[in-house]
């Protein structure tokens, strides 16, 4: 009798086992299929409702052209800088960097408020012309305070971004 139970509650914790094998890929493989089937991309979810993901997906849209819109003034301003400009976050920095294959610099991670790059790599690619433009809101960040006490501030921005034009010189500014 006990060699039974020990075949039968081996076999259920086999059978288990092999369940949650089986089951815990399965939710992200049904999720992915739905994306593709509703032609969904990257930063849509299944589990999101439809009226979301449409203004998300309208939002895209809206700030792609807006964007389209300024990028030859950008380049303009590039002034032959290897960097695009440099923004503060790597979110924003992507909505500059697809469609213009660019390098930006993001200034603090995907959220503005990681501790890459530091103030003093900031000034180092400031003064080696890596970039000239920079787009950023009012922070108590002490890059963003440096950008703003150093470099020359431009008009135009959408509030409330405030751009800037840094050059070399302004690296040694404190």
């Amino acid at each position: 009798m006990t060699s039974v139970l020990r075949r039968t509650s081996s076999r259920l914790l086999a059978g288990g086992l092999a369940a949650a094998l089986v089951a815990g890929p399965a939710a992200p493989a049904v999720a992915s299929v739905v994306l593709v089937v509703r032609g969904q991309g990257a930063f849509d979810t299944p589990f999101e409702s439809t009226r979301t993901a449409t203004g998300v997906d309208g939002l895209f849209v809206t700030v792609s052209a807006e964007i389209a819109r300024t990028l030859p003034t950008l380049e303009r301003g590039r002034e032959g800088a290897p960097d695009l400009l440099a923004v503060q976050s790597s979110a924003v920095a992507s909505v500059f960097a697809h469609p213009t294959g660019d390098e930006v610099l993001p200034i603090g991670g995907s959220t503005g408020t990681g501790p890459s790059p530091t103030l003093q790599q900031l000034r180092a690619d400031v003064a080696a012309g890596e970039f000239h433009l920079v787009l950023a809101f009012p922070s108590a960040d002490p890059r963003i305070r440096w950008v703003a006490r150093s470099c020359r501030a431009l008009t135009g921005a959408t509030p409330p971004f405030q751009d800037f034009f840094c050059v070399p010189a302004d690296a040694a500014k404190p």
